[in-house]
């Protein structure tokens, strides 16, 4: 795989997204944008949207059904949608708080302004707990599948484990529940991706979700397909105040990082990390078995010799503040950017020396610090002197096998599986150094 093309970018919300073919393009264009693609049989509803005791409803989700056409109403209830009467005639109305509404524009074609008054819901928000171990759990039988952050807000992706409806739950200010969005089984949602703008995506088995926290309410706005995604906006890194820095996963021992040019739509080479030696040297131990008659399985002992002996190193470009840390592990160092990807300082990394660090670098974007993990009979996590490479403190963390660990304004977060109840939950621990 050669190097990537100049990207093309689109406006999409307050982000752009990035392609490396022009049939993407026109891909993304037909499966992202359909409201601006009218013709002469455009019509345009309006009205207001008002509960049972005439009160006004703001931020009811109204859309043009089996489309991607939608709005969303107002503070005094007001809202505007025009559509292509060929693409659906049915408008859906929906909103957290109460009952769904579905009308047939056919039926009253002839009426553009609408009065709709929308039911109360009785569904009960389930109670966020935290027990005396630390332990966030969602009530009603809904195991962890996935989490992440935007600031100081945790967002959690839970499954239930009897109707197996997944559930988007924010929370903040400690077990404070913002609000929850249920979504149906047929989605089939693994896990969240907060994509270099800070939007978030759920990640589901051919579909990805773009969503939006307006007013302590979830809204769902794009779906798109997987592999489109994945292989554009999924290997956006970071955004800087000139570049978009491009993740380039040539193979597993080869991985470039790519700077786009915001002003000028150039492309450059920032960083190349090359460990196809690795690789080399797996499959020439497996050539040496063969002809010294090795007799068991070759293709698992090569996945053995790749993913254990020889794996390929994690490598990051992190981006904190106006500096880009470049944490190259392979030459113990730490390589230090600006803002316009100008290389400003090379430290020495000190924290590789123990024979127990592992190569995870979790990052703390409220606080601004970078860690890194050390594991034998214990799991312990320690904060990286960014300075000098070296390392602050470290702090044993009471989870055998911790999933996804993160950390959030000094909070160690990671998923542990709980045998005594079969499921998974989210576990949370204070980083107190000072101890």
């Amino acid at each position: 795989m050669g190097d990537l093309p100049p990207p093309t970018f689109v406006p999409f919300l307050t982000a752009h997204l990035y392609f490396d073919m022009k049939k993407l393009l026109i891909l993304l264009f037909i499966l992202v944008l359909p409201n601006f693609l009218y013709s002469q049989n455009e019509i345009t509803i309006t009205g207001y949207i008002f509960n049972k005791e005439n009160i006004p409803i703001s931020d009811v989700n109204v859309w043009v059904v089996k489309t991607n056409i939608g709005t969303v109403s107002k503070k005094n209830g007001y809202f505007n949608i025009s559509f292509n009467k060929n693409t659906s005639t049915i408008l859906k109305f929906s909103h957290l708080n109460y009952k769904p509404l579905l009308i047939n524009i056919d039926t009253i074609i002839d009426i553009l302004h609408l009065r709709i008054h929308l039911e109360k819901s009785v569904n009960k928000i389930d109670e966020i707990t935290i027990s005396a171990s630390n332990l966030p759990k969602i009530k009603n039988d809904f195991q962890i599948l996935d989490y992440n952050f935007i600031n100081d807000t945790l967002i959690i992706l839970s499954k239930d484990i009897y109707n197996k409806s997944y559930k988007i739950v924010l929370i903040k200010n400690e077990i404070d529940t913002i609000t929850k969005f249920i979504l149906p089984s047929r989605y089939k949602l693994t896990n969240i991706f907060l994509d270099c703008f800070n939007n978030v995506n759920v990640i589901g088995k051919d579909s990805v979700f773009l969503l939006q926290f307006k007013n302590n309410k979830i809204l769902i706005l794009f779906s798109f397909d997987k592999h489109l995604f994945m292989s554009t906006i999924g290997r956006f890194i970071f955004e800087t105040t000139k570049y978009i820095i491009v993740k380039q996963q040539v193979s597993k021992y080869f991985v470039k990082y790519l700077a786009y040019n915001k002003n000028d739509k150039t492309l450059i080479n920032v960083i190349n990390i090359n460990e196809l030696p690795k690789e080399r040297e797996s499959y020439q131990y497996i050539q040496w078995l063969k002809k010294n008659g090795f007799k068991g399985d070759i293709t698992a002992r090569l996945r053995f010799e790749k993913e254990i002996m020889n794996p390929p190193s994690n490598q990051p470009l992190i981006k904190l503040k106006d500096s880009i840390y470049f944490m190259e592990y392979s030459r113990n160092q730490i390589e230090i950017f600006n803002d316009n990807l100008q290389k400003i300082e090379t430290i020495d990394a000190k924290y590789n020396f123990d024979k127990e660090w592992k190569p995870i670098f979790i990052t703390d974007y409220f606080q601004k610090k970078i860690y890194t993990i050390y594991e034998s009979s214990v799991f312990r996590v320690a904060n990286i002197n960014l300075r000098t490479g070296e390392i602050n403190y470290k702090k044993e963390i009471p989870v055998l096998f911790p999933i996804n660990p993160q950390i959030n304004n000094g909070y160690f977060y990671c998923i542990k599986y709980n045998h005594i109840h079969n499921k998974k939950e989210l576990f949370r621990i204070k980083l107190n150094f000072n101890e």
